[in-house]
């Protein structure tokens, strides 16, 4: 069946590690609070603290069940493709077909010479795990064959293709984008452990049965209730700068922009409903961990290879 791809990086995994962080802090928030000494001055401080802990445990709460919810629904499309292909209803085209061709080609062009396709498949759901369904202008180089969107099934021919065929092999196996990738991951787990670090020295300070200042417990909160929104923007601009520079790289090794601009302006002459989908989206990278084709075509329109 050909090899397995991984995601090194999902965006949206690492924003429901966030939320469930911050359903683990606010419920310690929570608990701090309930311990605080106050006096008849500072009563109307208590009620706001103990409301923002619970709105933090419920954004919590809320981010894991989106998490559960969205590796059911990975697991349950990979499975229904995986029936869908042992049933035939995935089409499989001849090894001489023209597409497997160009992807061979380009494997070797490129340098990824472990890459042979000698097929091409269209299915709806992606091979790789945690990617969903298949987007219209994108498409997965496996080490046996090409598997391209359904969507796009005699839309585009051979020529057409080659420039998201070189997208693909440049975002799943150029080593400056995994490069790229492990610096997001790394400064994700670094901002985590930074946080675990501040609480573990203040349990040490503080201990189990002193409670925290009250002082202390709004600041944390009001910290991050300010944090959260950048940091999520920052996240979401990062994997949107990737895409960009996936395209970039692409067309710099194959010497020329104008293919893939005129391919990916194709696909949005098309209408197609998931092009559109996103096109609509305010947030495309939040929802989809995608951006818009209109903004892919400004950002190839200004490449100069």
């Amino acid at each position: 069946m050909g090899a397995r791809l991984t995601k090194r990086f999902n965006p949206p995994a690492g924003i429901w590690i966030a939320l469930v962080g911050f359903f683990l802090t606010g419920v310690a928030l929570g608990l701090s609070s309930t311990g605080i000494e106050c006096n008849t001055s500072q009563l109307p401080l208590e009620p706001c603290i103990t409301l923002i802990a619970g709105f933090w445990s419920g954004a919590g709460l809320i981010g894991f069940g989106g998490f559960l919810t969205a590796y059911w629904r990975v697991t349950h499309y990979r499975l229904k493709g995986r029936q869908q292909l042992a049933s035939g209803r995935l089409a499989s085209l001849p090894p001489s077909d023209d597409l497997a061709f160009v992807a061979r080609d380009l494997c070797k062009q490129l340098g990824y010479p472990q890459l042979r396709p000698d097929s091409v498949s269209w299915e709806k759901y992606s091979p790789v795990r945690g990617e969903g369904m298949m987007p219209s202008d994108h498409c997965v180089v496996l080490r046996d064959r090409v598997v391209l969107p359904e969507s796009m099934r005699g839309r585009l021919g051979s020529k057409e293709w080659r420039p998201l065929l070189a997208c693909s092999l440049v975002y799943y196996n150029s080593k400056a984008i995994r490069r790229r990738n492990m610096v997001g991951l790394g400064w994700s787990l670094s901002a985590i452990l930074g946080w675990g670090l501040f609480f573990v020295v203040l349990f040490r300070l503080y201990g189990p049965t002193t409670p925290l200042p009250r002082v202390l417990v709004l600041s944390l909160i009001l910290v991050l209730t300010a944090l959260t929104p950048f940091g999520v923007y920052s996240y979401l601009r990062f994997e949107r700068g990737t895409s960009f520079l996936v395209d970039n790289l692409a067309c710099q090794s194959l010497g020329e922009t104008r293919g893939l601009l005129e391919t990916l302006k194709s696909i949005d002459s098309m209408r197609l409903e998931d092009i559109e989908r996103i096109k609509k989206s305010r947030c495309p990278m939040l929802r989809y961990g995608r951006p818009k084709i209109t903004e892919r075509i400004a950002s190839t329109s200004s490449f100069s290879p």
